[in-house]
């Protein structure tokens, strides 16, 4: 996908993430966010000639090109979707906030009310556990970052700790 179409992807996402911030007129926003993410999508594979399908069903994203397909999810409290990789890691009790799925790769974005030391030992033992080998292992403050592969799929994985809140980011690469 050209970069353009990812720029009207990322805004097209944020008009629809922030339509569910507030309760009240919840379903008006949505709808408005969802025709204004259609036509920033749309308009910006016209004007690169490309061909777009933007769907939008169910709060989910996907968009279909020639180069392949993506689909996106973004709230607060999400279900797995069915597309969800296996080998990424879903820890008891966080809960989905962002979703990414494409044919190159996945990303997941997770919160949880655990402290990051019990979330990083848990996915460690995870991974390793399942014959994931690490390739990099880093703390920085209140940041965790390691990265694991196997059968040729890369795994990197983020917990922070900001403001009281953990969060679990996790990037799946595949070849």
């Amino acid at each position: 996908m050209t970069t353009r179409i990812l720029h009207a992807l990322l805004v097209a996402v944020v008009c629809f993430t922030l339509s569910g911030c507030r309760r009240g007129c919840a379903k008006h926003r949505e709808k408005m966010a969802v025709e204004v993410a259609e036509k920033l999508a749309e308009t910006s594979a016209k004007a690169s000639g490309e061909d777009v399908d933007l769907n939008t069903e169910d709060g989910k994203f996907e968009i279909k090109t020639e180069q392949g397909k993506m689909s996106f999810l973004a709230g607060e409290d999400l279900e797995i979707p069915d597309d969800f990789p296996e080998a990424m890691i879903v820890y008891d009790g966080a809960k989905l906030m962002h979703f990414m799925n494409s044919e190159r790769g996945t990303s997941a974005t997770f919160s949880s009310d655990d402290e990051r030391t019990k979330i990083v030992s848990s996915i460690k033992e995870k991974m390793e556990g399942d014959d994931w080998k690490t390739q990099t292992s880093a703390t920085m403050g209140n940041m965790n970052i390691d990265s694991y592969i196997k059968d040729g799929v890369t795994l990197s994985i983020t917990v922070a700790e900001a403001q009281g809140k953990r969060t679990i980011s996790q990037a799946l690469a595949r070849r």
